[in-house]
């Protein structure tokens, strides 16, 4: 099944000082390198790049641009049928961050899972969450 990593999933990924929590990221990532399942929404992009420039600074946040854009993940991009779709999400969804709506709405419209701990993505109808 194709699977969606969210930006927990690499929050986690490039600094979890938890050595289980990162042993089953990169084992995650293997799995879907090697199966060609795994999806990198655009908008994942671009929370990792913002998050680890504001706490980390700009060289990093190009080290995390260029880790992710070398995954091995198929970028997912944004398009106005997804756009549209997450603005109906969002409508139904007040309290959820417009950033996952997006990404739900990526989601659902690729079919697949997403892998996440976020709890505001088990709210989206018909949306599969999964956790490492």
């Amino acid at each position: 099944m194709r699977e969606v990593l969210d930006t927990r999933f690499f929050v986690e990924l490039f600094s979890s000082a938890d050595s289980g929590v990162l042993e089953r990221c990169r084992a995650k990532m293997g799995s879907l390198r090697r199966s060609g399942q795994g999806l990198l929404p655009t908008p994942v992009i671009a929370e990792v790049v913002h998050q680890a420039c504001e706490t980390l600074g700009a060289a990093a946040a190009e080290r995390h641009r260029q880790a992710l854009l070398h995954s091995g993940l198929r970028v997912l991009p944004l398009d106005a049928e997804a756009a549209a779709a997450a603005g109906l999400l969002k409508c139904g969804h007040r309290r959820t961050p417009f950033a996952d709506c997006l990404v739900g709405a990526m989601a659902l419209r690729a079919g697949a899972r997403i892998t996440t701990d976020d709890p505001h993505f088990a709210e989206f109808e018909g949306l599969k969450v999964t956790w490492i």
